[in-house]
């Protein structure tokens, strides 16, 4: 049952990253300066949107090492050295996409030629689930910090022996 729940949610994670990317692709076409460019205008010629997708490179980073957490949690081995790294690469992954959404936010801001409201809507909502991912990674890096180290008194307990 541990297992399918876990299968479960590597499913979720990925169906999360597969919509991400699709939004981020499909998107700029339905843009409002956007709506009638070629596709050459609308990638190479836009710098908010080059800055959009640099920006949402920790995104997938970060939703690949919770994939590999979970699968680390299906084959048992959550006490780790390496599971504590990897939840540290996803604590860095939420602070740069905190970074990079309100930095985005910035620009959005300071441009006085659009309408802002829906850029600022999906800005923070992107901040709000940036916030909680490293919020739930600090969490779960602490608890899995004290098994680690119980896991290794323990052993380092047992070799004494």
């Amino acid at each position: 049952m541990k297992n399918l729940s876990l299968l479960v949610l590597q499913v979720i994670v990925l169906i999360i990253c597969a919509g991400t990317l699709v939004f981020l692709l499909w998107e700029p076409h339905l843009e409002g300066r956007h709506v009638h460019s070629t596709v050459f205008k609308i990638y190479f010629t836009d710098p908010f949107l080059a800055f959009v997708y640099i920006g949402s490179i920790p995104f997938f980073v970060g939703g690949y090492q919770i994939l590999r957490q979970l699968n680390q949690a299906r084959t048992g081995s959550v006490f780790t050295k390496e599971a504590l790294r990897t939840i540290r690469i996803i604590q860095v992954c939420g602070v740069l996409l905190l970074c990079f959404v309100v930095t985005g936010e910035g620009i959005i801001l300071m441009n006085t030629t659009d309408d802002r409201a829906g850029g600022v809507a999906m800005g923070l909502f992107s901040a709000l689930f940036a916030a909680t991912l490293l919020a739930g990674a600090t969490v779960l890096k602490g608890t899995l910090g004290e098994g680690v180290r119980l896991k290794s008194d323990k052993e380092t307990g047992d070799q004494g022996r």
